[in-house]
């Protein structure tokens, strides 16, 4: 592929500009309804209705073991729905991360998303396929950090289509790891979200239904181990917003519960973990409000019971679309985001709000920058681990997928967004951001094929060749200094330089530098190259030698 070099000096000017803000922004979040007694009352006028979860299926009475709706009737896919960017025009210019890594040739139909392995770093990457017919659910994996992928596991309609995809991987008590892949089956007269876990080995694939009439659906997965995943998700043709959980037992999807209902939610809720048992819900809704805002509701016990639905976004700020909601998974008090696109007469702007207490009150952080036409479509999620948010966001004209990060002790600092998309992305659905520094989209131009990049990808496409492990630091993370270990197969020339997450060399640690074969250790004393320390966050070592490129995450944290 051809791809143009910039500087990342060129990088950080293009990006300098200050967004101005006006008195039609959005400011500072309302903490709290005017609403007291009987709030539980205006969020679900019929009360909080549970339902009883459905008994998981045995693959092995299925007439396709490969679809729990096997023998329905068919209905065609929804037509997609098309969005107002132009997606044949490209007025970005042409730099990334490096070459961008293809997933899957053929055509995505309705999304996708991807996650992690915390014990291993292997990577999920779920999709469905488009077809009228025998539509699939497919899940490939990625065991050497995005480079190559494989297919894992899959889920097919035999006689319908296939939508919403969605995965997390999930450790249980006994400290196996789940894959959990989510999708609806759309079948004439019902829309049944299933998901399909199986180890990461692949073994004992179960389906379990989540629930039967469903327009759209979001998941994710508890931290640490005995986690749950759970589930939030809309009641197709009503406004009735519904939450289950799952504990990977064998139980399936448990304490399935209405817990909002209100004229105007959007079907797009999104859901996110803390630790200790904090869910939250963000959603939109007109219920209380003129225009759509931004509302969440939250547990503190697993989902067991659920609080008031509180506001996040100020009464008087525009229409809202497309939200999204991270936490982080420290052991005591969370920090949370919630990003939204903000829809005024003529374009859209993209920001974000934020919370230091587990979501108790949020308030409003800032607009993204982007080319001043429409910003939208955001996505993040938070490392379980370290706690960085990284954040990915559609920028038209120029089908761009834009990428940040922001650390969880100051969550307002976020590094400028960058482009880092060689491909133009479709506009029709969100790129999805990882808890590692890395993105996942579709390209348009090129049938709607699956893309992966990530910071660290050292080419690729365009022939380099990682070659085996040679390069780690301990300890990791660090808080001040690390030592860097790597093997040498033979004597050569090597040069070793520290990165930060935008991708900005911080510093040079060797420089050409010959060394002998065999294993070798520098420090890093966690400054740059002016001798000023740097501050908390992720940073890559990268190791190059002999045309061969190595790329070592690292974390600091002070």
């Amino acid at each position: 592929m051809q791809y143009a070099v910039l500087s990342l000096l060129s990088v950080s000017l293009i990006f300098a500009t200050v967004y101005e803000y006006t008195t039609e922004y959005p400011g500072i979040e309302i903490e709290a309804d005017s609403f007291t007694g009987g709030r539980e009352l205006l969020d679900d006028p019929e009360g909080m209705q549970y339902k009883a979860a459905p008994e998981p299926l045995d693959p092995e009475t299925l007439a396709d073991i490969n679809d729990p709706s096997s023998g329905a009737e068919y209905q065609s896919p929804v037509e997609r729905a098309i969005s107002r960017e132009d997606e044949e025009s490209s007025v970005w210019p042409d730099y990334d991360w490096w070459d961008d890594v293809i997933v899957y040739p053929g055509r995505v139909g309705s999304g996708q998303d991807f996650d992690v392995d915390l014990y291993t770093n292997d990577l999920y990457a779920i999709f469905d396929t488009d077809h009228a017919t025998l539509d699939s659910l497919i899940v490939y994996r990625s065991q050497d950090n995005g480079e190559t992928w494989s297919i894992f596991t899959y889920g097919t309609n035999t006689d319908g289509s296939i939508s919403n995809p969605k995965i997390r991987v999930v450790i249980d008590g006994s400290l196996n790891s789940w894959v959990v892949a989510m999708g609806i089956w759309n079948e004439t007269g019902d829309d049944i979200l299933w998901t399909r876990r199986c180890t990461t080995s692949g073994g004992s694939p179960t389906w379990e239904q989540v629930a039967a009439d469903v327009g759209f659906a979001d998941m994710d997965a508890g931290a640490g181990t005995g986690a749950c995943v759970y589930a939030t998700y809309v009641v197709d043709g009503t406004d009735y917003l519904r939450a289950a959980g799952n504990a990977i037992d064998g139980s399936g999807w448990v304490n399935d519960v209405n817990i909002f209902y209100g004229t105007g939610v959007t079907p797009y809720p999104a859901i996110a973990t803390g630790a200790g048992g904090n869910i939250s819900i963000a959603f939109i809704t007109d219920y209380y409000t003129p225009t759509p805002q931004v509302r969440i509701k939250s547990s503190t016990n697993n989902g067991l019971s659920w609080t008031a639905s509180e506001q996040v976004s100020n009464t008087n700020s525009p229409s809202l679309e497309d939200c999204d909601i991270a936490y982080t998974h420290g052991p005591s008090t969370q920090t949370g985001w919630i990003t939204v696109t903000y829809e005024f007469a003529s374009t859209d702007d993209f920001g974000y709000y934020y919370s230091t207490n587990s979501g108790s009150s949020w308030t409003f952080g800032s607009m993204f920058p982007g080319s001043g036409d429409d910003e939208n479509h955001g996505s993040i999620r938070v490392n379980k681990i370290g706690g960085i948010l990284t954040l990915a966001y559609n920028v038209d004209p120029g089908d761009s997928v834009m990428f940040s990060t922001a650390y969880y002790l100051d969550p307002t600092n976020f590094n400028t967004p960058v482009r880092i998309n060689d491909f133009d992305a479709t506009s029709f659905w969100p790129a999805c951001a990882c808890c590692l520094p890395a993105i996942l989209y579709t390209n348009y131009s090129g049938n709607y094929r699956l893309m992966y990049d990530w910071f660290g990808n050292v080419g690729i496409e365009g022939g380099a060749s990682a070659g085996p492990e040679m390069i780690r630091n301990a300890p990791n993370p660090f808080t001040a200094t690390t030592n860097i270990s790597f093997n040498l197969t033979q004597s050569s020339p090597v040069t070793i330089a520290i990165y930060n997450i935008a991708g900005q060399l911080v510093s040079t640690l060797a420089n050409n530098r010959s060394f002998d074969k065999g294993s070798h250790s520098m420090q890093w004393d966690g400054q740059n190259e002016s001798g000023i320390r740097v501050s908390s966050g992720v940073y890559f070592c990268r190791l190059s030698t002999d045309g061969i490129c190595q790329t070592h995450r690292m974390l600091m944290v002070r």
